[in-house]
């Protein structure tokens, strides 16, 4: 199965939930999709706007391979399970976050081989098609992925410090 994820952010991601619906039946395995506030209702795969921790947890240990939004809680959770996920961030100028700090986030996990990032939908599902399945094991099993010791042991990895917002 492929997993689509597009975190829980009040803002909609139609921009990329349209593209994996619109490529779902030309896709190699079944698509589930957890599609948070967008206000494109998929045609082509099952769904779920809000899925609980315990099972997006589920869902990214069984998922061959992940496309998500650059959110840190989606992507250090899908890296822990041992994804190297697609991902596509989100941009205030299609007004699907206040800024664009998922752009330097992902930036930052690409030129480590963490994810592998796109530019725009279609580049995504492109890239999704190449993706290999779930190329490594996970991080070590003791970690807590819910919380701060996840983050800080990834952010190490990838050289960085925690990204803060700037002020307006």
């Amino acid at each position: 199965m492929i997993l689509l994820s597009v975190g829980t952010e009040a803002f909609s991601f139609h921009r990329l939930v349209q593209a994996v619906d619109a490529a779902a039946s030309e896709l190699d395995e079944p698509v589930f999709g957890q599609i948070g506030a967008s206000e494109y209702e998929p045609l082509h795969f099952e769904h779920a706007r809000l899925v609980p921790f315990d099972r997006m947890r589920e869902l990214l240990e069984t998922s061959s391979r992940v496309i998500c939004h650059a959110g840190a809680g989606t992507c250090l959770l899908a890296i822990s399970l041992g994804h190297v996920p697609v991902v596509l961030p989100r941009l205030a100028h299609f007004g699907e976050h206040v800024d664009d700090h998922q752009v330097e986030f992902a930036h930052r996990l690409d030129e480590r081989g963490l994810v592998t990032r796109a530019r725009d939908a279609i580049e995504a599902v492109e890239l999704l098609r190449r993706a290999p399945s779930r190329r490594t094991e996970p991080l070590d099993p003791g970690l807590d992925v819910r919380g701060r010791e996840l983050s800080e042991h990834l952010l190490r990895s990838v050289g960085g410090r925690m990204l803060t917002r700037r002020a307006a």
